[in-house]
């Protein structure tokens, strides 16, 4: 099954993030305003972290739509924007691209060094649904005859040549029955080496992380459950 003809009616994406992280600039710390300026129309609400939460005072704050579905936050060295009502990926990135594009009108920022990716998703499932209908992901043991798999918990960290794709697992149960799973998947570029890439390669990289992350949640499921899903 091609992943480009799969289309889910309802997205288990919960919350949607995509950032980058830039040199430190005191510009952003100091005249927050020169954004809100650009973006308060869309972005009204203005919320800033209490003190009690942070070990250091960066000037991080972050601006809401009035029904909060979508934020940016932004700090002196990052900007990211967050979606808890996922439009699809075209519509988030024309989002992301818009809002930092306004964000760099104000800021001397002409490189970042690290871009990040999060998808956090909820899979349902219905009762007589188990662990093997759902992830292609095995598990072998060095025994003859292997117990059925029942749940799955747990992290996985895929190296690619861009960066890494991490797997978070967590299975939600009732008593003894699994009613859904939380599945999150993260993409980051190479943290390790800080390259400073100029900031018109952002769309360039914002579509090789949803690229990354796109093959590995079709490829996690199986065929069985990604047609369950477009039926709900």
């Amino acid at each position: 099954m091609s992943t480009e003809d799969i289309i889910l009616k309802h997205p288990p994406a919960t919350e949607v993030q995509l950032g980058i992280v830039f040199p430190n600039n005191f510009e952003v710390a100091d005249q927050r305003n020169h954004f809100y300026k650009l973006v308060r129309t869309e972005f009204p609400i203005v919320v800033i972290p209490e003190q009690s939460k942070m070990a250091f005072d960066f000037a991080d704050y972050s601006l809401q739509r009035q029904d909060t579905a979508e934020r940016i936050e932004v700090g002196m060295n990052y900007f990211r924007l967050a979606s808890t009502r996922y439009p699809g990926f075209r519509k988030f990135r024309e989002m992301f691209i818009k809002t930092l594009n306004s964000f760099f009108q104000c800021y001397e920022i002409t490189s970042f060094t690290l871009l990040s990716m999060t998808y956090r998703n909820i899979l349902p499932l219905e009762a007589n649904q188990k662990y093997k209908d759902c992830f292609a992901l095995n598990i072998s043991l060095p025994e003859t005859e292997e117990p059925e798999l029942f749940a799955g918990q747990g992290v996985l960290v895929f190296q690619k040549p861009q960066g890494f794709v991490t797997v978070q697992l967590e299975p939600k149960a009732e008593g003894s029955q699994i009613k859904s799973y939380s599945m999150n998947l993260f993409f980051t570029t190479r943290p390790d080496s800080p390259t400073q890439h100029d900031k018109t390669l952002v769309a360039d990289f914002t579509d090789m992380a949803h690229d990354y992350l796109k093959r590995f949640f079709f490829g996690i499921l199986t065929k069985q459950y990604i047609e369950y899903l477009s039926k709900r």
